[in-house]
């Protein structure tokens, strides 16, 4: 396969049908064209309770093509499944500059989302309450749900009261 830095190829753009950028992407890369597609990803809702990571095109409707515009049948590219047209300035297809995808390609690397921490808690610990309305009170662990949110069982109203809190508002009892 090519490499993204050789001679000669201009990058450019190319519009897509809505929701089509990978189905473009893959027929674009069968034709032998270079392709760039800056994706990012996304946590979403997937039921009730359930959060599930999607890649997004960081461009909706757009992916770079890159080729040499004088030697190659750029043409071809109209004719892949998934994509609509050149966005074009003058009639010719608008190139952007090797800098610029390198540029994009460090934001996307950028964008990428965080390791998951491990939180320092553990179920039965005591913990107090140092922030928000719960704010002094004491008790101790009741379950993590790995979204950085606890729940804490505060003795509270002459009972044990089951109070989810955030854990930059509890602290270890030593």
């Amino acid at each position: 396969m090519l490499d993204r830095t050789t001679i000669n190829v201009g990058w450019y753009i190319a519009l897509t049908e809505p929701s089509c950028e990978t189905k473009a992407k893959v027929g674009i890369l069968r034709y032998g064209f270079l392709c760039n597609l800056p994706t990012f990803t996304k946590s979403i809702w997937a039921g009730r309770s359930k959060r599930r990571l999607v890649k997004r095109p960081l461009f909706p409707g757009y992916i770079f093509v890159g080729f040499n515009f004088g030697n190659e049948r750029w043409d071809l590219v109209r004719d892949v499944s998934g994509v609509r047209e050149f966005l074009r300035v003058n009639g010719r297809p608008a190139s952007i500059p090797q800098a610029a995808i390198n540029v994009i390609d460090a934001k996307v690397d950028e964008l990428a989302l965080p390791p998951k921490q491990r939180s320092t808690y553990r179920k039965g610990q005591d913990v107090r309450v140092i922030d928000g309305p719960y704010s002094g009170f004491l008790g101790p662990i009741e379950r993590l749900n790995g979204k950085g949110r606890v729940s804490v069982m505060l003795d509270m109203f002459c009972r044990k009261v089951p109070v989810e809190v955030h854990e930059s508002e509890i602290a270890v009892v030593a």
